[in-house]
Order: C-alpha cells, then structure tokens, then sequence
C-alpha cells in the first residue's frame, strides 16, 4: 500500500490505520497480539491509533515498548482533548503534559497525529465556538511549537459537530479532521469535500460503521472503496483481530485510487490551499 499524505502537511499515512480500542475485546493473548503488529506492519499497515482513554492503552504500550525492532516503523494517532469535559479554556501546560505523557507511554520520537478535540461542555455548542475562538492563536502556537520542537507532526480535529468543524475549516486550523465516515454515517460529508477542496486533510474514523455496515448488508470492502476512494481522506481507522481478517481489508485498498496530496502544498509545510481574493 502506498502511503498518503496528510494534507498540507509533511506526514504521511498508510491508508489503513490499527485502531486498538477493542483489543481487550478480542481475547488475544500477548503472543497473538504481537503477531498482529507485526503482520500489520508487513503488510504495510503502519500507523496505529489508540488513547489513554481507552481500557487497553496499557496493554498496547507494553506491547509496543517490547517489540524494540519494529516500534522504529510505527506511526501513532493519538486522542488529545484540550480542554477536556469540565474545564472552561485550553492549557498550553496541560496540553504539553498530554503529549509529553504519549511520548514516554509509546516508546515513541514523535506523535505523527494528534487527534485534538475541544471538549468543555459538548452540550453547550455555543460555549465551545466561542472560546474556541478566543484562544485559536494560543492554541494553534502552542501546537506549532510542538510541531518545531519535534513532538508531533500534525493535528487533525475531532470536531464532534457540524459547526465546530466548519469553524476548523474556516480558521485554517491545524492540518484538517478526524471524523466518523462511512456508507451509513454521512453527517460529515459536506466537511470532508470541503476540507479536500481547501487541502486539509481527513481521517476517516468507523468506516465500517461500527458493524452497522455489515448488518446493513454493505461488505467491508465496499466501505472501504468509497472511504479511501474520497478525495483527501489519508487513511481510514480499522479495527481486526487475525492476519486474515486484516488481509481482507489489505486487499480492498489496492483496487482504490490513490487520490490524497501526493506532494506537499506550494508554500510552507501545513499551509491549506487558500480560494483566491475576490475580485469584486
């Protein structure tokens, strides 16, 4: 599988992502488990997606930490929220401790994907637009400072709603979005066109529609086919427990055309493609 770039951004992506929320779920001994990163990584499956929030986290980490040799080719996307449930603004000190905390947690150089997400209180939309953009230049230093330093690569949002998301887009914030995408959950799909169109970057999350696909009678392939199929999605995050599971899924990607940023945008690296100044 050839990798596809995130965006405007210098990070690249294997188009199928290892989500390990549910790797608890799938009564795999540590052996077995291994064995699944491995395949996944010969298989060109590098980037990997887990949260400190999930209950397998620190069993994912012991698992990469042991695996020395092959850590050294592993991506990560990780979920970051700043501010989280209950707090009222973002922390610049608060956020370097979250990622400083996944770097030692992961073994790893560099966090490739920052999944941020604004949360306070999802039920007041307002409230988080608003302080959203009362703290956008803060917050979006803060992440490039991290990004100088080395700590990420880039920051995809999770923006929960509609409108957060197109306030993201509007505000050229971060490198683009993480969203659930696939044949059944179509909230977002005015956002993903929008963000293709402008060059920001996408992350299909459950594009097999956590099971609802199957259910449906939509094969995971054909999922598949139309999530990678979408101009600017780099990758899309799945979840499976054998080598041949996973082969299923690994051969559903060749047949899609490769249509992400091959190349950077012209001008610096995470700088979106702008419309043109109105000539009115």
């Amino acid at each position: 599988m050839r990798a596809r770039r995130f965006g405007a951004s210098s990070v690249e992506l294997s188009p199928l992502t290892f989500g390990t929320m549910r790797l608890d779920e799938r009564r795999l001994d540590d052996a077995a488990c291994e064995l699944l990163i491995r395949e996944s990584l010969a298989r060109g499956v590098t980037t990997f997606h887990s949260s400190s929030e999930y209950p397998a986290f620190g069993r994912f980490c012991g698992l990469v930490r042991h695996l020395r040799a092959e850590r050294r080719k592993m991506q990560h996307i990780v979920k970051l929220a700043e501010p989280h449930f209950g707090d009222a603004a973002f922390e610049e000190g608060r956020l370097r401790a979250k990622v400083d905390a996944y770097l030692a947690a992961l073994a790893a150089p560099r966090i490739d994907i920052v999944q941020w997400m604004w949360r306070g209180d999802l039920k007041q939309e307002q409230e988080r637009l608003a302080g959203f953009a009362r703290q956008r230049e803060a917050i979006q230093a803060a992440f490039d400072a991290l990004r100088r330093e080395g700590k990420i690569g880039a920051v995809a949002t999770f923006p929960y709603t509609t409108g957060f998301a197109d306030a993201m887009l509007s505000a050229h914030f971060g490198d683009g979005l993480a969203v659930y995408l696939n044949p059944i959950e179509q909230e977002m799909r005015g956002q993903v066109e929008r963000a293709a169109s402008m060059g920001a970057g996408v992350i299909a999350i459950r594009p097999l529609a956590a099971g609802q696909a199957a259910a449906a009678g939509i094969a995971a392939a054909t999922c598949l086919q139309e999530v990678l199929g979408r101009e600017g999605v780099s990758t899309a995050v799945v979840t499976y427990s054998s080598p041949e599971h996973l082969d299923e899924l690994v051969r559903a990607v060749p047949a899609v055309k490769d249509r992400s940023a091959s190349a950077p945008a012209s001008g610096p690296v995470g700088r979106w493609r702008r419309p043109p100044p109105s000539r009115s």
